[in-house]
């Protein structure tokens, strides 16, 4: 009950984090490398401030609720990853001053709640799907109310 960091790397066979590890109040900080094929379904992780998945090749989508404590956020390298409804909703994240999103060339739709996160301090993303049929436009507008980008 007292885990406040969790690294997990090179499991080949892990197929999804255990239900009790969401309901951990100390939790801060969370780590997925190299789990090809992990997914990650509805847990809340109620104060996770640093969330990192790399690497993790056969995950498809990420379906984790937004953590209002959340300030670093880094997922890279999920090449078949489609879904991540966490990035539409990333202003249900306030306090994020980190976000990395990078080589999804799957990804069906890009983050467009940058106009809430006051916060950010550091930005890097894409690439993102380049399908033409996708909703890909990446909103830059929205970065402007960022005055610490």
């Amino acid at each position: 009950t007292s885990l406040e960091s969790l690294t997990i790397t090179d499991c080949d066979s892990l197929r999804k984090l255990p239900e009790s590890l969401g309901t951990i109040q100390s939790l801060q900080c969370l780590k997925i490398r190299r789990c090809p094929i992990i997914t990650l379904d509805s847990k809340a992780f109620p104060s996770l401030y640093k969330l990192t998945i790399t690497d993790c090749e056969g995950l498809i989508s990420i379906l984790l609720e937004a953590c209002l404590s959340l300030s670093h956020l880094c997922v890279n390298d999920c090449p078949n990853l489609v879904s991540f409804p966490m990035v539409e909703r990333l202003h249900e994240s306030p306090n994020l001053e980190r976000v990395c999103l990078r080589n999804f060339p799957k990804l069906l739709t890009t983050p467009k709640a940058f106009a809430s996160l006051t916060c950010l301090r550091e930005l890097e993303v894409g690439p993102f799907s380049d399908d033409s049929s996708t909703n890909n436009e990446f909103d830059w507008l929205g970065l402007k109310s960022s005055s610490q980008l």
